[in-house]
């Protein structure tokens, strides 16, 4: 005989359903068809149909593994005898821990289960109804990590076994709302070079005149040197002071301004230390001259 099942197919899966049906042609020359199941795997057929059948359904059968036999008899004798391997488990699995634990910042989910017949599968997790994912089982251990989520939620865990049967698990958990870090771009300023340079130009061609202007009043004046200081002090220093001030309020104001970097500011505090050291030079120079 060759034996088929369409409710447990494959000897080696393990099916929920404890109605197993068996199936085979009987040849027409067959006029006795002998049955029976049983855990040995060397079973001998021994309840007897005639006329023979093609087909047994058999009820309730307690979970574990069986096996199904046929064997044909006609008036020359009886044929090899023909065995089905199949497997029945209607219990889901047992669950021994379901908790979430806090780590960290997240909560983690971890499941402590058991089968003893067709083995632990996966487990189907659902937030809000929602498939948030499905996870394997290690040695009956299951972790996982329960991220991303905010405010009130429900979680629900399908736990099953590989013969199809599950149990489910509920809670309806809290996420606090994690705030996310405010990032602020430093904005660049972009550094106006040329001019800087052209203010540091303009600076030196300024002290180049007036200390021109110095030299060719003393070689053509030297007869009304005092007349000369007199004017010079009254005329061009009060000018060129109040110009080096402005200068100088305007390099503070921009040392002090926020948008600038660290770079640029030292740019203006050298200029700033240019500016002083030759307007000292200027005083010693005219304080000179003023005693010759």
């Amino acid at each position: 005989p060759r034996i088929t099942s369409p409710t447990h197919p494959d000897p080696n899966k393990w099916y929920n359903n404890n109605n197993p049906v068996f199936e085979w042609k009987v040849p027409s020359d067959v006029d006795l068809v002998r049955t029976a199941y049983g855990k040995n795997s060397d079973l001998i057929p021994y309840v007897e149909y005639s006329p023979p059948i093609s087909r047994k359904e058999l009820k309730d059968i307690p979970d574990g593994t069986y096996y199904f036999a046929v064997q044909f008899e006609n008036e020359f004798g009886r044929s090899q005898i023909a065995r089905l391997k199949f497997n029945i488990d209607t219990k889901p699995p047992e669950v021994f821990e379901f908790a979430l634990v806090p780590k960290g910042n997240v909560l983690s989910l971890k499941i402590v289960a058991t089968d003893t017949l067709s083995g632990l599968d996966k487990a189907e997790i659902y937030v809000d109804d929602v498939l948030y994912g499905k996870e394997n089982f290690l040695e009956g251990i299951l972790e996982k990590a329960i991220t991303g989520l905010e405010g009130s939620k429900k979680l629900k865990v399908i736990i099953k076994d590989k013969a199809g049967n599950e149990v489910i698990k509920e809670e309806t958990l809290f996420f606090p709302t994690v705030e996310k870090p405010v990032i602020i771009q430093k904005q660049e300023i972009a550094i106006n070079w040329f001019l800087i340079f052209s203010l540091f130009i303009l600076i030196l061609i300024i002290l180049i005149i007036v200390l021109i202007l110095i030299l060719r009043i003393e070689r053509h004046h030297r007869d009304i040197q005092n007349i000369r200081w007199e004017t010079f002090e009254r005329k061009y220093k009060e000018r060129l002071n109040a110009f080096l001030n402005e200068m100088k309020e305007t390099i503070k104001n921009l040392d002090e301004d926020p948008r600038f970097s660290d770079e640029e500011r030292n740019i203006y505090r050298r200029f700033k230390e240019i500016m002083e050291k030759a307007e000292k030079e200027f005083e010693e120079y005219l304080k000179k001259e003023k005693e010759v």
